[in-house]
């Protein structure tokens, strides 16, 4: 299984149970709050509203493990409480199991540019590429997908300006669902930039570029800014390096590589 897919399937999972436990903390805080003159409902209340923040902070790459901390406390009160009562949540136990798995292998699971391995495969899938190479969509040829790629990278390096353009996506969280999660669609319309010199494509200096293209986006200094991408925004740096590799992986699954 390829990296990008590992990927989607882990964000998958992190994002649905932070969702799941999010949805079911809220219905239980507001449920709660409608019983207000039952004492024991107001600890309900409070238990369910330590939730909900901890769930949203789950949900946060930078507070991820914190968030995930406080849901697997608030996780083993609510087991108590209900083992008092003769009862045994097990959904409890499954969104305990997946919180832990997320905490331990994430958010770094996710392919980026930045990382030696990711550049690594998307070389050698590269290598197998010849001029004749047909595509599986698209109108493209296999010279004219390595210009345009190698004109995405010069874009996230700041060396082709685009036009910016005023687009929902450009804001939370569109914008962390596109970049991060969403599979890339088939045949979406691309900045003009990004295509104006394929017709000229040639497919040895291409792939050549390539090569040195990806090197050169690794050796891009950690305080070095990084452009405005012409359809999502600002975006950055560890955003780039995910959308950069999924970008080039895409194309190269274009033609079967």
């Amino acid at each position: 299984m390829r990296l990008h897919r590992l990927a989607l399937a882990f964000f998958a999972l992190w994002v649905t149970v932070g969702l799941v436990v999010l949805h079911g903390s809220v219905h239980t805080l507001v449920t709660a709050l409608g019983d207000a003159a039952n004492p024991s409902r107001l600890h309900l209340a409070l238990l369910a509203g330590i939730e909900a923040v901890a769930a949203l902070l789950f949900l946060l790459r930078r507070s991820m493990r914190l968030g995930g901390a406080a849901l697997l406390v608030t996780f083993g009160i609510a087991l108590v409480a209900h083992a008092l009562r003769g009862e045994f949540p097990i959904h409890l136990l499954v969104y305990a199991a997946a919180v832990l798995f997320v905490m331990v292998h994430g958010p770094a699971s996710l392919p980026s540019l930045w990382q030696l391995d990711a550049r690594a495969d998307l070389l050698q899938r590269a290598g197998r590429l010849r001029p004749e190479t047909a595509a599986l969509w698209g109108r493209m040829t296999c010279p004219q997908m390595l210009a345009h790629v190698n004109d995405a990278l010069r874009m996230a390096l700041g060396e082709l300006p685009t036009e910016p353009r005023k687009l929902a996506m450009r804001h939370f969280p569109l914008k962390q669902f596109i970049v991060y999660l969403m599979p890339m669609p088939h045949g979406v319309p691309t900045a003009r930039e990004l295509v104006s010199r394929i017709d000229h494509a040639q497919f040895a200096q291409e792939a050549e570029a390539f090569a040195a293209q990806l090197e050169r986006f690794a050796e891009r200094p950690a305080d070095a800014p990084m452009p405005a991408h012409p359809a999502f925004g600002p975006l950055s740096r560890r955003a780039w390096g995910v959308l950069a590799y999924r970008h080039c992986d895409h194309h190269l699954r274009q033609f079967a590589v």
